[in-house]
């Protein structure tokens, strides 16, 4: 059995955001666990719950992400959504491919593709913004988005709780 890793974690990947460092530190590690349980030959349940998890813990690195970029006024943030939101569907569709032991290893090529070009590549982007600003002007311009998307989901769970 081969104990290595599929994606090795370097600070180069480091974007300087450490939430959002922090969350990409987590993906590769889930997707890391997910080749494990393939070398060890883990059941097809096991399979499916992890990439269900690389699933839902996306959404939540990408709500994320998308709040910060929003908070810091960047304007490549529609763009950076549609991506995030192909990523999605692309990792669903997968998700509801994997059938065999034989589908779960061509999802790995996409985990590391679309992992290593979203950090390396993607991510990037903005990451100019953030060093341009002064940590004081990131944080309070943070802190309001914050507040807004919390607004945002009172309301939503005040409009769900009348219907």
């Amino acid at each position: 059995m081969n104990n290595s890793l599929y994606i090795v974690w370097s600070d180069d990947l480091n974007l300087g955001i450490n939430i959002i460092d922090e969350q990409h530190r987590g993906l590769v590690s889930l997707i890391n666990s997910f080749y494990y349980h393939i070398q060890m030959g883990a059941s097809m349940v096991t399979m499916q719950s992890t990439l269900k998890t690389i699933e839902d813990y996306a959404k939540i690195h990408f709500a994320t992400e998308e709040a910060v970029m929003a908070g810091l006024g960047f304007e490549g943030l529609d763009a950076h959504r549609i991506s995030h939101d192909n990523l999605l569907l692309k990792t669903q569709q997968l998700l509801s491919s994997v059938k065999t032991d034989q589908d779960v290893y061509g999802v790995m090529p996409f985990l590391r593709r679309w992992w290593m070009d979203h950090i390396v590549k993607e991510d990037r982007e903005f990451v100019d913004l953030i060093g341009n600003m002064s940590s004081d002007v990131f944080v309070e311009n943070y802190k309001q988005q914050m507040q807004v998307m919390a607004q945002a989901e009172i309301q939503a769970n005040e409009q769900s709780a009348l219907h």
